[in-house]
């Protein structure tokens, strides 16, 4: 319940005070015989019936005068705010969810091929490469965020494991290199997705093109890709194939950091074995390897780092310095290794 208090004035004058609905006023002649004259006038109206359901009538002095006040009391039940519903904007991402696909995506997604062959009969609604026509997204473990926009069905059942939705949909002729708006074919949703074991190997039997680059993108090639997903077997089989690889310019590359930001220890020291030399990379954030490492607390990661000469005191893009990203994870061992390594005065 809700309550509040306040006074209404009467700018009426009050003559009579056991009438407070009358008032009388007394006018005085100029002549030598006075005589008064009452004359009954209205005080302000009573309320009316819907108005507030307590009244206290009394009076105040001001100026010599006595004024009829209201002290009025306004009840009302307490105002409960309602939730507006949900408003999708183009122009802005909303977390991913299945359930809110358009049909054939959420088909695609769950899997269900019985569906899917029921909505593709619709030639002239449901196309196989029908795209995502609005902004979702998730957020990865490594705190990526990894975009739908644009997608296929097929981008779909690569990503949420869906390996007999996804060979019925390249039956029906779907378009395996087909691009979302931020550049990602099929292989990138399968590296990236629930199922990437599952998933990569049948894509590339199927024809996916492990050579595929993606300037637009943070990871430009799959090899990037799988490092920072932290797929151990993928980029063994990537590097295999000399998949984002130039050995002759080995220090050249993002393959490194990638590979740090998984906090996969094994990785990076399967990169450093295939000769990988890129050991002051960073990402587009300017976070760099040994960012990376102190934040997980590889030892041995930071110790390579140190010994090839990355400083322990660069900074990222907001001024960080590695032993910043030590202390926020509580990477004790890290931090002092790091800490050993730096001049405190920069810090």
């Amino acid at each position: 319940m809700c309550q509040f208090t306040f006074s209404v004035v009467d700018k009426e004058r009050i003559m009579e005070e056991n009438d407070p609905d009358t008032a009388t006023t007394t006018t005085t002649n100029t002549s030598d015989t006075a005589s008064a004259t009452t004359i009954p006038r209205s005080v302000t109206p009573p309320l009316s019936e819907q108005s507030p359901k307590t009244r206290d009538i009394g009076k105040v002095s001001s100026g010599g005068e006595e004024l009829l006040f209201r002290r009025v009391h306004y009840y009302r039940d307490k105002w409960v705010k309602k939730e507006a519903p949900p408003v999708y904007r183009t122009d802005r991402s909303r977390l991913y969810n299945a359930e809110d696909l358009p049909p054939l995506h959420r088909a695609a997604a769950m899997g269900n091929v019985e569906e899917l062959a029921k909505l593709l009969e619709d030639n002239e609604r449901y196309q196989v490469d029908s795209r995502l026509d609005y902004q979702t997204h998730i957020v990865l473990d490594i705190g990526f965020h990894f975009y739908f926009e644009g997608c296929t069905p097929l981008h779909l059942t690569a990503w949420h494991g869906q390996l007999k939705a996804m060979r019925f949909l390249l039956d029906r002729g779907a378009d395996i290199h087909a691009r979302t708006k931020f550049g990602e074919q099929t292989l990138w949703f399968a590296i990236s997705g629930l199922f990437p074991d599952k998933m990569f190997y049948p894509l590339v039997k199927a024809g996916a093109d492990i050579y595929a680059t993606n300037p637009s993108a943070g990871t430009v090639n799959l090899l990037e890709e799988a490092c920072a997903s932290g797929r151990t077997s993928i980029v063994s089989f990537l590097l295999s194939k000399n998949v984002g690889f130039d050995s002759e310019n080995s220090s050249d590359n993002r393959l490194l950091v990638y590979a740090l930001v998984s906090g996969n220890l094994q990785i990076f020291e399967m990169l450093l074995e295939h000769g990988v030399t890129s050991y002051a990379s960073s990402d587009t954030y300017k976070v760099t390897t040994m960012h990376y490492a102190a934040k997980w607390g590889l030892l041995p990661a930071i110790q390579t780092l140190l010994e090839n000469g990355v400083a322990a005191t660069v900074r990222d893009c907001d001024d960080a310095v590695p032993i910043h990203k030590a202390y926020i994870r509580g990477n004790v061992d890290a931090e002092g290794f790091t800490c050993s390594w730096s001049d405190s005065s920069s810090i």
